[in-house]
Order: C-alpha cells, then sequence, then structure tokens
C-alpha cells in the first residue's frame, strides 16, 4: 500500500510624511505591492521591533474601506437574505441557526455579532483560507470596526477574533509575518485613536496578542516537559554492536518508541491550512502540505524497508527472524497506539514480492501467524477502515492515528461538494465537515509520549533505505524461485563487491545491436523527443510517450512489467490508435530482430536476456486485451481471426503453453457466462393468480421481487457500457456513446415509472399513498442489492414537484416509510461524501449511478494537458481514468443471481401512454416499450390507437418533449403581491394557523398511539422533580466555551443545567439512560465548572429512567446523587 502522491504580495510599511518639527510619525498603514522587496524577519523579531508603539498627539482617523490591503470595500449589515445566506434546516445541538453557505462578508458579520456563535468562529478560522486570503480576513475586520464603532458590542468580538486568532492559530502568523504586521498596525492605531471608545481594550488585545507572538515558540518547545507527572521509562539500548547499526540489534520495544517518537513529531507538525483544497495532491504539494508530504514519504519509506529488510536476507532462517521481528515491533507499535506505524509495517507484509513467499511464512509459528492476522484485520480496508477507526476512537491519547483515514475523509469533502453554490456563496456546509476532521486531528496533537528520544537510534531510523518495487520482485524471485530447478540470476543487490564487478562486465556485453529488419519500427533510443519518465517513489513511471514508445514500455525486457501501466494503456488507447494498429504493432514488437552477433554464446544470451522476455510480456499484454476488453475482438471479427492466426503461426510454435493459454482465454470469453458459480438464486416472489402485465400495478407485486427484476433490468444496460464510452467525454454524444445513452434512458424511464401509477388513481388518497409506500419499499430493497442507479430514479421520481403536491397522501404513508423516504433523500444527493463513498466502495454485484463516475471522469479530463503537437501522447490522466474504469469492470463481471419473472420484467419494460387526471388530460406521460408478451406468454391486447413503432432511446426524447408546458411564475411578483395586500395576509395567516394546529394535533395522537404501542416512557417532568427534590430552588442554564479541550477532548461549547439552593449549587444532567461514559462527561464539567466558581459549594445529580450498574457504581464512588424519574 502507498499514498499516490503563489506569488504572494509583499507587505510593505508607508509611513506618511512629516515636517521637520512634528512629532515622531505613526506607524502608517499596511498597503499591497507586488514588487516591493519584503524582510522574512521572525515572529520574535517583528514583535521587539517593528512593533513598538509609537506616542502620537494627533487624533488617528480609523483605516478606511479598502486603506488596509485587499482593495475591497465590504458590506455589512444588510439584512440576511438568499442572495448573501442561507441556514441549514438541520440544527445540531444548541445551535439553532447553522450556516449552510453565505459570502464572506456575511460570514465575517456573524462571527463578529452581538450572539456570535463560538464554533462558528472556530470553523471559521480553521478553514478561511480556502476561500479568502489572511491580509482579506484582517481588511474585512478592519472595515467591522469601522462599521460599528460606536456600538456596545461588536468591536469586543472583533478584539475577541484576534486574540482567538493568535491564542489558537499561531501557525498562520509563523508561516506570514505579514500577517502578524498587518495585525499589530491595525491593533496599534487602536490603540492611539483617543476618540475610539473600546482604546483600552485594544492595548490589552495588543499586549495579549504581543505576548503570545513573543512566547509561543519556546511555550511550545518546553509543552512536552512541563506535561508529564510521571517519569520516563528508561531507554533499551543495544548491547555488543559489531560494526554498522542494524534494527536486529535494537530491542524491539525500543525500535517501536523511537519510530513513535519520529512520527509523532512529524503528525503534530501538520497545520490546518495544509488539509484544505487537497494540497498533499497538487505539484506543489512539497510547498502547499509540507508536513502532510513528509508522513506520505516516511510512509513509503518505512513500509518500503520492512520489505526491503525481508527480500534483502536470503538465508530462509534470518528471514524467518527479520519477519517474527518486525511482528513484534508491529504489536509494540500497537501498545503504544502508533496505528500509522503499524499499517507502515503491515502495509510492507502485504508488499506482492512478500506475499508470495510461501516457505517464509510456512515457517512462521503460529502464534506469530495468528498475531499477523489481528494485525492485518485491525487495519483491513474494508467499509473505509471501519475496525481501526472504532480502535482508535476508543483510545486515549497519546496516540498517532493512520493520516490516509483523513486524508481520504477530506478528499470525499472536497470532491463531494462545490465549493460555491450557483449563487456565488461559499459552501460553509463543506468548511464545518472539514473543520471536523480537522479538529479530530489535532485533539490528537495535543498529547506528547512520556518518552526519552535517542538521538543515534533515530538517526539510523531516519535514514532507511529501501529497494523499489521491481527490486523487490527480483529479489523475492531470487530467495524463493518458482522454479528451484532453474532459478534466476542473483541480482546485483545481493552481491559481493567482486560478484558486482564481474556482473558489470556481463552487462557491458548484454546491449545487443540488432540486424535491420524491414518492418520492425523498435529501433529507436529513448530521448526526451520519444519518451518523458517520472520517478515516483522509487519506479519510473512513462509521464508521455510516443505510440511506439508506449508499446515498447508496456513490454519492456529490462524490467519487470507494470500492471498499472498495461492498464492503463489498454483503457485508453483507443484515444490515440486503432485495435488494428495496436495489434499490428504487438505482433511486430513479437518480432524482435536476431543479434547482429552469430555465436552460440550470444545466441544464448539474446534468447534468454532479450526474445524470451519481450514475447513474455507480449503474450501478457494479449492476454490481459482478451480477458478484460474482449468487446473489441466480438465487435471486430477481422481482428479476432488475425490474433487467431498470429497464435496459431507463431506463438504455439515457440510456446505451446502460452498458445493454449491465449486460446483457453478467447473461448471463455465466446461462452455464456454461468451464474451458477456465484450462488444459488433466492426463491422467487410470484404475482397473484390472474395478474397480466399489461392490467398489474405495483402494489400487486412483492416489493422485494419489483426491486430484483428491476436489477436484472438495469444490469444488463449497464454491463453493455464500454470503457472507450467513457473517454474524452464521449458520453456526451448518443452516437459515440450508444450503451451510455441507453443507460441513461433505462434510468429516466424508472423514474417516470410514478407517473404512470399515479395516472390510473383518481383522487383516492389511500392509494396514492400505498403507491408511494410501496415506491420507498422498492427503493429500500434497492440499495440492499446495491442498485444505487434503481434507488437514485426512484427517489427523484418521488422528489418530482406533481408528487410532493400530494399532501393528503403523503400524511397517510406509514411513518417508517416517510423516515425511510427523507433518509434516502438526505443521503443519495449526488454531492453527499457518505453517498460516493458507499457507492465507490461498493461490492459486486451493484449498479452504480453512473453520473458521480461522469463527473469525476470529467475533472480528470480538465485536470491533464490537452493532446499537444510535439507527437507525445500525454498519458499520466491514463493512470487515473484506469482506476475507475477497473472498479465499473470488476462491477460489471459479476452478475445478479436472481431469476427472470416474466409478469413482473414485462411490467417493468411496458411503456403505457395514459393521461393523469390529477395533473391535466392534455398531459400525457411518459411512454413506455409495448413487450412483445404480456404475463401468461400471450400477445398483449391491441391498444385503441394504435401507434408507430418507435427504439427506446426515441420514446425518451419524445417523452421529453412531450413535457407540459408550465407557466412559470415570477416569485418576487408574488411577494409583491402578498405585501401589498393586507386582506390577503390576513386570511393568510388564518389559514396557516388552521393547518399548523391540525398538523400538531394529529402529530400528539400518532405519538401518543407510538408510546402505548411500543411501550415507551414520557419524557422525564424537569421541573416536577426538580420542584419536589429541591423546593424553593433556582433553576438556571451554564454555557461556556471550552477552549483547551478539557470535556470533550477538543475545543468545543459546554453547557449545563443548573440547580441553585441556597449557597449550594448543583449540576444536573437529565437523560433517559445513562453510561458510565456519561458521568465521566459530567465529572469533568463539574471539575471546569468549579474552576470558573470556585465560590460555594458544589454538587452533581442526575435525573434519569435508567442508569447501567457500572455508571451506578461510578456515582456511588463520586457521590453523585441519582434521582430515578
Amino acid at each position: 500500500m502507498k499514498f499516490d502522491v503563489s506569488k504572494r504580495a509583499s507587505v510593505e510599511v508607508i509611513e506618511p510624511p512629516a515636517p521637520p518639527s512634528s512629532p515622531p510619525p505613526s506607524s502608517g498603514f499596511l498597503k499591497v505591492s507586488p514588487k516591493a522587496p519584503v524582510h522574512r524577519a521572525s515572529l520574535l523579531e517583528l514583535s521587539k521591533e517593528n512593533f513598538k508603539p509609537k506616542r502620537q498627539t494627533s487624533k488617528l482617523k480609523m483605516l478606511a474601506p479598502g486603506e488596509l490591503t485587499s482593495g475591497r470595500e465590504f458590506k455589512f449589515g444588510e439584512p440576511d437574505t438568499e442572495q448573501n445566506i442561507e441556514y441549514s434546516q438541520k440544527t445540531t445541538g444548541t445551535r439553532t441557526k447553522v450556516i449552510k453557505s453565505a459570502t464572506l462578508d456575511k460570514l465575517i458579520e456573524k462571527t463578529t455579532e452581538k450572539q456570535a456563535d463560538p464554533d462558528l468562529l472556530h470553523e471559521f478560522l480553521l478553514t478561511y483560507r480556502s476561500f479568502c486570503t489572511p491580509l482579506e480576513l484582517i481588511d474585512g475586520l478592519a472595515q467591522r470596526l469601522e462599521h460599528s464603532r460606536d456600538d456596545n458590542v461588536i468591536p469586543l468580538r472583533v478584539f475577541n477574533v484576534f486574540k482567538t486568532w493568535a491564542e489558537n492559530y499561531l501557525y498562520d502568523f509563523s508561516k506570514e509575518p505579514e500577517i502578524a504586521l498587518a495585525t499589530r498596525a491595525l491593533l496599534t492605531k487602536l490603540e492611539q485613536d483617543k476618540s475610539f471608545k473600546y482604546q483600552g481594550a485594544a492595548s490589552k488585545v495588543q499586549k495579549r496578542v504581543t505576548k503570545r507572538l513573543e512566547t509561543g515558540v519556546k511555550a511550545k518547545k518546553d509543552l512536552t516537559k512541563s506535561q508529564f507527572t510521571k517519569q520516563m521509562p528508561k531507554p533499551m539500548l543495544p548491547q555488543n554492536i559489531s560494526g554498522t547499526l542494524s534494527f536486529m540489534d535494537i530491542p524491539a520495544q525500543e525500535v517501536a518508541r523511537q519510530i513513535t517518537l519520529i512520527e509523532h513529531k512529524m503528525f503534530c507538525s501538520i497545520q490546518p491550512w495544509e488539509c484544505l483544497k487537497t494540497a498533499w495532491s497538487k505539484d506543489q504539494r512539497e510547498q502547499l502540505a509540507p508536513n502532510i508530504t513528509k508522513m506520505i514519504h516516511r510512509f513509503n519509506q518505512v513500509s518500503g524497508w520492512v520489505a526491503s529488510e525481508i527480500c534483502g536476507t536470503v538465508n530462509l532462517r534470518d528471514r524467518v527472524k527479520v519477519l517474527r521481528r518486525f511482528i513484534d515491533i508491529a504489536m509494540r507499535l500497537k501498545a503504544l497506539n502508533n496505528f500509522n506505524a503499524v499499517l507502515e509495517v503491515v502495509s510492507g507484509l502485504n508488499n506482492s514480492a512478500i506475499h508470495r513467499l510461501s516457505q517464509t511464512f510456512h515457517a512462521l509459528p503460529h502464534s506469530q501467524q495468528k498475531i499477523l492476522d489481528e494485525l492485518k484485520q485491525l487495519v483491513a480496508r474494508s467499509q473505509n477502515y471501519h475496525t481501526l477507526r472504532a480502535v482508535v476512537h476508543g483510545c486515549s491519547p497519546p496516540l498517532v492515528p493512520y493520516l490516509g483515514i483523513y486524508l481520504t475523509d477530506l478528499t470525499f469533502i472536497e470532491d463531494g461538494h462545490k465549493k460555491k453554490t450557483s449563487d456565488g456563496l461559499v459552501n460553509f456546509l463543506q468548511r464545518r465537515q472539514q473543520a471536523d476532521v480537522i479538529r479530530e486531528i489535532q485533539q490528537y496533537q495535543q498529547s506528547p509520549y512520556c518518552l526519552e528520544t535517542v538521538t543515534f537510534i533515530q538517526d539510523y531510523l531516519n535514514g532507511l533505505s529501501y529497494y523499489d518495487d521491481n527490486t523487490l520482485w527480483k529479489l523475492s524471485q531470487y530467495i524463493e524461485p518458482r522454479d528451484p530447478n532453474n532459478p534466476p540470476p542473483k541480482p546485483p543487490e545481493l552481491m559481493t563487491s567482486t560478484e558486482r564487478k564481474s556482473f558489470k562486465k556481463q552487462q557491458a556485453n548484454m546491449d545487443f545491436e540488432l540486424q535491420k529488419v524491414d518492418g520492425y519500427k523498435f529501433y529507436e533510443k529513448d530521448s526526451p523527443t520519444n519518451i518523458r519518465l517520472e520517478l515516483i517513489d522509487g519506479i519510473h513511471v512513462v509521464s508521455a510517450a510516443t505510440l511506439l514508445k508506449l508499446i515498447e514500455r508496456m513490454t519492456y525486457d529490462k524490467a519487470l512489467m507494470d500492471t498499472r501501466f498495461l492498464i492503463a494503456f489498454l483503457s485508453g488507447y483507443r484515444e490515440f490508435c486503432t485495435s488494428q494498429e495496436l495489434l499490428d504493432l504487438l505482433i511486430v514488437r513479437y518480432n524482435v530482430p536476431p543479434p547482429k552477433q552469430t555465436d552460440a554464446e550470444t545466441k544464448a544470451k539474446y534468447d534468454k536476456m532479450k526474445l524470451k522476455p519481450i514475447r513474455l510480456r507480449v503474450f501478457n499484454a494479449i492476454k490481459n486485451w482478451v480477458e478484460k476488453h474482449f468487446y473489441d475482438f466480438v465487435a471486430d471479427p477481422e481482428l479476432l481471426a488475425k490474433l487467431k492466426t498470429f497464435i496459431q503461426n507463431e506463438i504455439q510454435p515457440f510456446d505451446n503453453i502460452w498458445a493454449t493459454a491465449l486460446n483457453k482465454a478467447i473461448n471463455k470469453q465466446q461462452k455464456v457466462q454461468d451464474k451458477s458459480i456465484y450462488g444459488t438464486p433466492p426463491p422467487v416472489h410470484e404475482p397473484p393468480a390472474g395478474v397480466t402485465s399489461n392490467t398489474a400495478k405495483i402494489t400487486d407485486f412483492e416489493p422485494r421481487e419489483v426491486a430484483r427484476q428491476m436489477c436484472l433490468i438495469m444490469e444488463q444496460d449497464f454491463r453493455q457500457i464500454k470503457p472507450y464510452e467513457l473517454l474524452a467525454r464521449a458520453w456526451e454524444d448518443p452516437q459515440k456513446a450508444p450503451n451510455v445513452a441507453t443507460y441513461n434512458a433505462r434510468f429516466k424511464q424508472i423514474e417516470c415509472l410514478f407517473n404512470s401509477e399515479i395516472a390510473s388513481c383518481s383522487r383516492n388518497n389511500e392509494a396514492l399513498a400505498k403507491i408511494i409506500s410501496q415506491f420507498v419499499k422498492v427503493a429500500t430493497f434497492l440499495l440492499e442489492y446495491n442498485n444505487f442507479a434503481g434507488a437514485k430514479a426512484i427517489i427523484n421520481g418521488l422528489e418530482r414537484t406533481h408528487v410532493k403536491e400530494l399532501t393528503e397522501a403523503w400524511r397517510i404513508v406509514p411513518l417508517d416509510d416517510r423516515k425511510a423516504f427523507f433518509s434516502f433523500k438526505k443521503h443519495m444527493d449526488k454531492n453527499q461524501a457518505s453517498f460516493r463513498e458507499k457507492m465507490l466502495a461498493a461490492n459486486p454485484p451493484s449498479v452504480p449511478f453512473l453520473e458521480i463516475y461522469l463527473e469525476l471522469l470529467t475533472e480528470i479530463e480538465n485536470k491533464h494537458p490537452k493532446p499537444n503537437n510535439s507527437g507525445m501522447i500525454e498519458f499520466k490522466k491514463y493512470y487515473e481514468v484506469a482506476e475507475y474504469f477497473t472498479t465499473l469492470q470488476n462491477l460489471q463481471r459479476v452478475p445478479y443471481i436472481f431469476t427472470d419473472e416474466p409478469v413482473i420484467k414485462n411490467y417493468l419494460l411496458i411503456q403505457r401512454e395514459s393521461a393523469s387526471p390529477m395533473f391535466g388530460s392534455s398531459s400525457p406521460l411518459p411512454p413506455r416499450r409495448m413487450s412483445s408478451l404480456n404475463g401468461n406468454g400471450v400477445p398483449p391486447r391491441v391498444p385503441a390507437k394504435p401507434r408507430a413503432s418507435m427504439s427506446f432511446s426515441n420514446m425518451m426524447n419524445t417523452a421529453e418533449q412531450e413535457k407540459p408546458k408550465v407557466p412559470m411564475v415570477d416569485k418576487r411578483e408574488v411577494l409583491e403581491f402578498i405585501k401589498s395586500n393586507a386582506e390577503f395576509q390576513t386570511e393568510l395567516r388564518s389559514m396557516i394557523r388552521e393547518v399548523i394546529a391540525e398538523e400538531f394535533k394529529t402529530l400528539r395522537q400518532k405519538i401518543k398511539e407510538a408510546r402505548q404501542e411500543n411501550g415507551a416512557r414520557h419524557p422525564i417532568p424537569l421541573k416536577q422533580t426538580i420542584s419536589r427534590e429541591f423546593p424553593g430552588a433556582r433553576v438556571d442554564h451554564w454555557k461556556t466555551f471550552d477552549s483547551k479541550g478539557t470535556v470533550y477532548g477538543y475545543p468545543s461549547n459546554v453547557e449545563i443545567d443548573t440547580i441553585h439552593s441556597g449557597e449550594d449549587t448543583f449540576l444536573c444532567d437529565t437523560r433517559d439512560s445513562v453510561r458510565a461514559a456519561d458521568v465521566v462527561l459530567l465529572i469533568r464539567i463539574g471539575k471546569m465548572y468549579k474552576s470558573q466558581n470556585p465560590q460555594g459549594t458544589l454538587a452533581c445529580v442526575i435525573i434519569c429512567h435508567d442508569i447501567e450498574p457500572q455508571a451506578l457504581a461510578i456515582t456511588e464512588k463520586s457521590r453523585i446523587r441519582v434521582i430515578r424519574a
């Protein structure tokens, strides 16, 4: 496992001119100058020299909008509208208004308003760099002060932003000293402005910021020494070292400790700004995300080192010792909660070169094998590292989590949301999710390890070397050859100095000079004009090349075959050559010319070192082509005939085994797939007797069986899609991508299926409710069967405007089905990262929602350069495209094992032309294709008005054209009418009150019935309980912001009810059921409350229905009173 891996404006201080007799000039204002040089002083230097307060007798004016940095005028105080802010309907905790999207002006306004949300401020400061620069933010805060300088609260809120920024996000100031310069310049002006009524507050904030800038770095260094209350364990140093230090000389415990200290330091160096915009995957990642990039390189270094140490040990007994030592180190890393390093070691052991060492693993003791299996289960990638996430969340710091988990989450959040809405607002919902991930990373950066650094061991562990994958494979083949009687030559990496000199002489004689043969096209040597290579993790990867060089690299004789390159080439070659051209070039490449030297020794070396490797790789390329892209040969019988001739005339005489394997692969592809190998199909839910495809309704069938038949229909369309239809936006043209067009048309047909059903119902709300409920159940089963496209189509159909208007019908749909629908609606949005993640990780059989893949492929097309005139093919994009193609092809290979049910299947395929009385008889519903047979196997009834036949795609296009033209209503005109008509306003208010009252009445009755049915308890009567247990007491609510993460482990709001009885104060926690974790949290809150309110006595009370025995034991030990309601 491996990670795939601006010119800033300078700031100058402008001093206003001063006459000779005038007092010393002020510190001036800041101005952006792209050309002006800037002295990159340290924070300490800036704070001591550049920011010495200067006395001024004349009154200073506030900074004018745009005067500070950005030249932009911010707008504050405007009313909230859809054009500048949007709130989420979902609330969290005590946050009644959660911002979904907003302009930068509104975000600054909301973080500094009178009732500012502390969580919003931290989310803003963690992610603001993704939508504005630091100097823009300072400019906005300065203008916010100017707009509200006479307000009693807002200036203090602005000062709080600066204070929080400097105290909790010091890395901004250390990364860009001009931020500190601009902040101090602004505060200095305010401090010296005698007309500003908060001049004293500005002075206090100035001192806090100055102190933080001066002491921030030193405080960070002293943190690890002052925090420990226990003594550090004594290091376990190696004994009797002879020669070069080896990890086998160092005790496994100490290796684990020093690796943990190294990686914890690297992990703690990661800054929030590195986590934004997937900076670690960009070309400039070394500058944009330096610490994340170091962690990624460290991961690859350690995993490569593990594999290299094992493959570099020739003796079997010694190799088993090395393997056991790494398993021991991994267990000790797990005990130290260094899960990142555990995954590094396991990743090295999972390397293909290690995985094939059957003799080594067979000699491993059973106890060690069991430990290794447990470690592999811990770090398994299934369900997005579900097991590892659960273990990490259950551990107490210090720990080093696996960074890849968070990078995956951040990638899904970045790719799954648009950075800005269609109205140009900042998508703050995305930033909030990013902030949650960053907070979790920060949570584990707070607690250091109580371990002592051993410098010479860390120097050794920092300088680990490792082999690339090609070399590892050669070493693996040598130490455990496939054929012990015919082992490969000894790799140079394992040779002694004498052997290496001899090897180099042999190599000098192995560059065979080939005879010139007409038609052979692979004589040209590598040069910058025909191939461009990039070194990634020790492997030379083709970045761009000519077609001939791509074929040559795919069948290269001087290195191991790059399987990833082969997959990428076969997935995308149709963009730059035809199938006939590819086969012709492979045949030419297979017939390598003989060497000019004709002696027997040279001929033997040529056959072994040149001819056979090239022909073997040509064979592998053709075999992969047949097995994964056989549709090329189905579409072109001449191509298949040419391949068979080539196999018979040229491959079979050279190696009969290769020819047999290719013929077997071709025959396998030509056979009809046997579904029985995937299991026994479940029993069919047959429809009631007498029900036919033409007369049936959706409610006549079992919903599970409808979902199964829908899976069979959509799977058939999905399996026809070819990779070349997804290249270069070919799907936008139905002629280039006919199978994608058919798939999309089928999606629309399923989407319109609901219309056909409700058309047959007059205004019968009960029947409509049954139909809605049935479709929701079908969608539920479709998701169970991983048919994401079918489920999405049904949800889209149920979301249509005219379906939402069936208010009465929706009201009598069962509560569980309504909940399921709204859950689907929320989680199946294509922009939701969770939906993307679930779909992309689904196991076959599955029918994906193709639009998500098309968006990902579009992003890849936009990211990579277009073909140039250099004659070289830009190949990097095909590596990325191939990953998605491989996923889709894996899904296409495994079929559903359901049995065809002809009545239901034909029902889903039949398209009735009818008019819905609900929406006007002049609005025909989308037509369905007529099946040739009905459910009983007889011809269907002839319609009264026969129609001309048309294809399925044409029918869907006709349906789109026949949609009714609904007149558009201008929302603003409606609002103006309501505002100007007082009588209508009164009537509207009355109607709304009546509807709400009726809804509440119905809801109360349903809740009452549900409680009686399920035996649920009533809510805890809090007021009555407190009045009974604490007569005359006063109830209050205490809320504070925990900036140090004392309670939850990360900065957040903390709140609880308080009961005041005389001088006694009780913290009251009310819950239906109390767990041990709830009691621990209450104790932490109590400690925080006492630290802020030392006067009087404090106790804790829990009011609940149930309490776990473990929780009860903690309450008794801590003297917490428990009141059962």
